[in-house]
């Protein structure tokens, strides 16, 4: 989402879908799996090497929390509910949430599925 187009949207309508792989933990934490390189000659490189083929990026609890939320059916509102019930209040919940989606979408971990519909353009 372009800076500019932020300003008209209603957050709280957009629905998130998750855009790259995950694996959970025992402990319920999530890992995202981000592949180094779709490129193949890279690719045979880094396995010549023993090396990972992905990035692993390990959430916090909450960050778990949110990204098991992130379903492709629930909307942003959907989310701050389920938040606010199992961590109860928070100041400027809001304010961090939409900065925690804005950098999981820049990062193309997710992607906001109904961007385009009328109903989210305020």
């Amino acid at each position: 989402m372009r800076k500019k187009d932020r300003k008209n949207i209603n957050f709280l309508k957009l629905i998130p879908e998750r855009n790259i792989d995950f694996e959970e933990g025992e402990n319920g934490k999530i890992t995202l799996i981000l592949e180094k390189t779709k490129n193949p000659i890279i690719k045979a490189i880094i396995s010549f090497f023993n090396k990972s083929q992905y990035f692993r990026i390990h959430l916090d609890q909450k960050g778990s929390f949110i990204w098991k939320l992130v379903d492709g059916e629930k909307n942003m509102e959907d989310i701050i509910s389920a938040l606010k019930e199992n961590f109860g209040e928070e100041e400027k919940l809001l304010d961090r949430l939409k900065l925690f989606f804005i950098q999981l979408e820049k990062s193309k971990f997710i992607r906001f599925k109904n961007l385009a519909d009328p109903e989210v353009k305020k």
